[in-house]
């Protein structure tokens, strides 16, 4: 479980982490010596590993998404706009409800 936990939530997080600290350090660096023009390629660099961070987060967090909401058997789903399943909508309701009864009293 904890490892899996890291390879899924820790590891992204930490690279997102490290490629914008890299990146803003390095664009630091080029704009404090603009002559250096290798400096320009490693921003470029880092920029390229940080927009690739981001899309491996963002497809991770879609396919959490996806499989995260799909409805357990006997739900109630929303499906354009009809409602199917089970719908009850209890209001203003007082009383007791004991084990085994079906009423309050």
């Amino acid at each position: 479980m904890a490892g899996s936990l890291v390879r899924r939530v820790v590891v992204p997080t930490a690279v997102a982490a490290l490629a914008s600290s890299c990146l803003a350090i390095a664009i630091n660096l080029a704009t404090a010596f603009p002559t250096e023009a290798w400096l320009w390629l490693v921003v470029a660099g880092l920029t390229t590993v940080t927009f690739l961070t981001s899309l491996w987060l963002q497809h991770r967090a879609a396919g959490a998404t996806t499989s995260a909401s799909t409805p357990t058997p006997g739900a109630q789903t929303v499906d354009n706009s009809r409602v199917t399943g089970s719908l009850h909508q209890i209001s203003h309701v007082r009383g007791v409800v004991a084990p085994g009864e079906d009423h309050l009293r």
